[in-house]
């Protein structure tokens, strides 16, 4: 569907929004990769930090480290959530 960017600490993280399969829930939904997490994960659980928990609420996924950077298909998106799942 769109790819947007998330910024952390001056760094920034692709994030996709896909439609989900009905099997998925079938709703719209932001994917991203593995690394957004890894770089907001000590303010989320540690800090309590309002932006980063607001960024991981909007995360329905995080995916193996590049993958979405590697500018999936959204089929493809949902064939890795299908198998992940």
């Amino acid at each position: 569907m769109e790819k947007y960017f998330e910024e952390w600490n001056g760094k920034k993280f692709p994030v996709r929004v896909i439609q989900l399969p009905e099997e998925l829930g079938g709703f719209v939904a932001n994917v991203a990769d593995f690394d957004l997490w890894d770089a907001i994960r000590y303010h989320v659980e540690q800090l309590r930090d309002l932006e980063a928990s607001r960024i991981d609420n909007d995360i329905y996924y995080y995916c193996d480290s590049g993958f979405i950077a590697s500018d999936p298909t959204d089929e493809d998106i949902v064939e890795y959530l299908l198998f992940d799942w």
